[in-house]
């Protein structure tokens, strides 16, 4: 199944410019709706640093349609709260709805380079043309990127990115519906399936799987907290720690902090319940899923 991984690997700038302001939206949309300018600096200074085909952004609050927040390229820096030129206005440009709790607050407006011309070669578009099934699995509970909907069905901004690369391909992607994470990857190991939808790299995966040359989706990781904590070294806290099962950095938090009580919980939403209740003192997750919950 080579071949797939180098089909998608030429798609991921195609595809990631396509249907990237979903992505800007669904970030920007806790900072807009508190109004917080820095909060969402904070946010995309590293998201545009890892989106190079990204020329500017505009955040639009549609309350008195006024820009909340302007972003831009120049002179390999990032340039905030300043008028986007011209030059980079009149390329292409991908807009989306920022969306908090159901209710568009406003836009998120993405200016971006032109697509790279995908030349496929012979062995590639033959491997199209026999219209081969690519069986893949996808964590049916993992809000905003994925998740099973209420008809079963892959959904989700992962989704999104699978169903343009398959317009645009032909590719057969076929979702295999699965209960959870855990048994995600042991489809994937027993080759009952051939790829995942997305999933972080690592050494210990990068021994039975392939990965795309290029990242699609970045984001850093948060601790939450109900309260603020009074523990400005983690080295040094005994604190206990909700992790999701499964989540790529637990064996990096009991390296690193084997003084932090680990708590491994079912669901994002069951994490952040135990944060709630005060039965564990952090929930770590990554910063789009924060902001969306």
């Amino acid at each position: 199944m080579r071949a797939i991984f180098l089909l998608i690997s030429l798609l991921i700038s195609l595809f990631a410019k396509t249907d990237i302001a979903k992505e800007v939206a669904t970030i920007c949309a806790n900072p807009l709706y508190n109004l917080d300018n820095e909060q969402a600096k904070i946010i995309l200074k590293p998201f545009l640093k890892k989106s190079p085909f990204i020329k500017g952004v505009k955040i639009i609050d549609s309350t008195d349609d006024s820009i909340f927040l302007q972003a831009y390229w120049q002179d390999k820096k990032i340039i905030f709260d300043k008028n986007i030129p011209q030059t980079i206005t009149k390329l292409h440009q991908s807009i989306a709805n920022i969306q908090y709790d159901g209710e568009v607050i406003g836009s998120a407006v993405v200016y971006y380079s032109k697509n790279q011309i995908l030349n496929f070669s012979k062995k590639e578009l033959d491997f199209i043309k026999q219209q081969i099934p690519i069986r893949y699995v996808f964590d049916p509970n993992w809000k905003p990127f994925e998740f099973k909907n209420e008809i079963n069905e892959h959904d989700g901004l992962i989704a999104d990115f699978l169903q343009i690369i398959k317009e645009k391909t032909k590719l057969n992607f076929i979702a295999i519906k699965v209960k959870n994470w855990k048994e995600a990857k042991e489809y994937v190991k027993n080759k009952k399936a051939d790829m995942f939808s997305a999933i972080s790299q690592n050494p210990k995966r990068e021994q039975y799987l392939k990965f795309t040359k290029n990242p699609l989706l970045t984001y850093s990781a948060v601790l939450i907290a109900k309260d603020k904590i009074n523990c400005e070294d983690l080295t040094k806290c005994n604190k206990t720690i909700g992790i999701k099962k499964g989540y790529v950095l637990t064996d990096y938090i009991k390296k690193h902090y084997p003084n932090l009580k680990i708590v491994e919980v079912s669901s994002t939403q069951k994490g952040f319940e135990l944060v709630q209740d005060k039965k564990i003192d952090f929930f770590l997750n990554n910063s789009i899923i924060a902001n969306y919950y």
